[in-house]
């Protein structure tokens, strides 16, 4: 029998390709069924709307962090492979839950817990993995081609959830699950990947709070982290609770409504991406990632109007656009700009950032689309992201960031 070792010499980056692809493969099912059972079938109201949401979300405030440690002590293979031998357990558990006509809240909520945590661990092995397997240490295409695939198997994965109109959508988690396994062995035929001896001389607690002292002491790293953070709060809270709701509640849609609207939004994510890889590099990544983001602000701002459903897949679509161009460049920022020896807990940071943030703004939505209405409810998180914007533009030097060599 062929090695692992043996078999991935051909290519380390197909194997890590393949496994980034099955992963988020699987989360573009979950990205629309999730919400579809939560709003369409529990009918639940904004607030526990907002609550699910932040089941799948909340696990990186308390894991991502320690997950970056173990990613740079741990090999990052054997750390994808148990990752992915786990998270076939929570779809098929909600399989058989479904099956049984005994599909309640809480479990919904366990689902997201469960597969949140697992997704705090998987991310920083994967950004770990993909400095040591990108061709020629070319980091900005490795980024740019890690972020395609991403984008594009979370399309093919809602696109794929479609069928729920077809099938029992039930039967999608064991689509879900089949992917999921074909992911591990994805994982098993990569190389091993060794952690660096002088990571086990230093606590488990001391190296995460090395890591972030280094995020915090970076005039480069730190902004982008910042940024994340209120990104997740402001605009992807919005995008988890506000924008199911508004598919159920104004436009009485199906899961056809929910697969459309959202393959709209990450189809616009990978054409941003494929932009980005054309003109690549990059010489002022700063600059151009401040246009991106402001660019959301007013696309969020549109959604306080009134709107038929083809404008409302439309704003998502522009609203994608700059937000490609958001994840993309704060992710090759960062790569680029952290040291070998700190990699795995600055990125962990980095997505700590955007993934803490992510709970916390879908609460509050959650909140106030029950107070004040779900067109009214958007005008506080793009409100506040000018504020944001403001201080990072005057007060730090995040658009004046530049390519190494420029």
């Amino acid at each position: 029998m062929t090695s692992p070792t043996a078999s991935t010499r051909l290519s380390p980056f197909f194997f890590y390709m393949l496994t980034q692809s099955s992963w988020f493969l699987s989360m573009g099912i979950q990205f629309i069924l999730f919400p579809y059972l939560v709003t369409e079938v529990l009918q639940e109201s904004g607030t526990r709307v907002g609550i699910a949401q932040m089941s799948l979300q909340i696990p990186a405030l308390l894991f991502m962090l320690l997950g970056g440690t173990i990613a740079e002590r741990r090999d990052v293979r054997s750390i994808l492979m148990l990752v992915h031998g786990l998270a076939i357990v929570p779809p098929l558990a909600l399989f058989f839950v479904m099956q049984s006509g005994g599909l309640e809240y809480g479990f919904m909520i366990i689902y997201g817990l469960a597969m949140g945590t697992l997704s705090a661990f998987a991310m920083p092995a994967r950004d770990t993995l993909l400095s040591k397997v990108v061709p020629d240490g070319n980091i900005q295409k490795g980024v740019m081609l890690a972020m395609m695939a991403q984008q594009m198997s979370m399309l093919a994965g809602m696109i794929m959830a479609i069928s729920g109109n077809f099938v029992e959508a039930s039967l999608l988690f064991i689509l879900q699950t089949i992917i999921i396994i074909i992911g591990g062995i994805g994982g098993w035929k990569l190389p091993a990947m060794p952690a660096l001896a002088h990571h086990k001389e230093q606590g488990r607690m001391a190296a995460i709070a090395d890591g972030v002292r280094e995020v915090f002491s970076s005039p480069t790293i730190k902004p982008v982290v910042i940024l994340m953070f209120f990104v997740g709060m402001f605009y992807v809270g919005a995008f988890m609770v506000v924008l199911p709701l508004m598919i159920r509640d104004v436009f009485q849609g199906s899961i056809t409504e929910f697969a459309i609207a959202f393959s709209c939004f990450w189809g616009a994510t990978i054409l941003s991406t494929i932009i980005l890889m054309k003109f690549a590099p990059i010489a002022r990544p700063g600059r151009l990632l401040g246009l991106a983001v402001c660019s959301g602000v007013t696309f969020l701002t549109l959604f306080h109007f009134e709107m038929n459903f083809v404008v409302y897949c439309c704003l998502n679509f522009l609203w994608g656009l700059g937000a490609g161009v958001t994840m993309a460049l704060t992710r090759m920022i960062v790569q680029m700009e952290a040291p070998d020896s700190h990699r795995a807990r600055i990125l962990s940071v980095y997505q700590l950032g955007f993934a803490g943030g992510a709970p916390l703004g879908s609460l509050a939505m959650g909140y106030l689309v029950d107070q004040f209405g779900l067109y009214d409810a958007v005008l506080f998180p793009a409100g506040s992201m000018v504020l944001v914007l403001l201080y990072l533009f005057t007060r730090t030097q995040l658009v004046h960031v530049k390519a190494p060599g420029v």
